[in-house]
């Protein structure tokens, strides 16, 4: 980045520990693999990980310090993947990115 151009607050990058993760999808899931990031309309606005090929919700993203922007961001239609860098039957953590366009 250069010195005065403004910062993209979409541009992020982040490691979080998935919450109330669903033990099925857990279970179809590996190290490296990629998952969507989306919206998922409850009574609140909650960011998940699905897998792609079966839109499956392995878990949500709760408690990082960029999950308003994640939000803010994903509902002005950009896209997010998901890298799954630790999976164990309790535990997923995923590094979530910008999705190459």
């Amino acid at each position: 980045m250069r010195l005065g151009q403004p910062v993209d607050p979409c541009n992020l990058d982040f490691v979080a520990s998935l919450t109330s993760a669903n033990p099925t999808a857990v279970a179809k899931i590996h190290l490296n693999d990629e998952l969507s990031v989306v919206l998922h309309a409850g009574a609140f606005l909650v960011a998940v990980c699905r897998i792609p090929a079966t839109a499956e919700v392995v878990g949500s993203i709760a408690g990082v310090p960029q999950l308003n922007d994640l939000i803010g961001c994903l509902q002005q239609g950009v896209a997010y993947s998901a890298r799954v860098i630790l999976a164990t039957p309790t535990r997923v953590d995923v590094r979530v990115r910008r999705a190459a366009s």
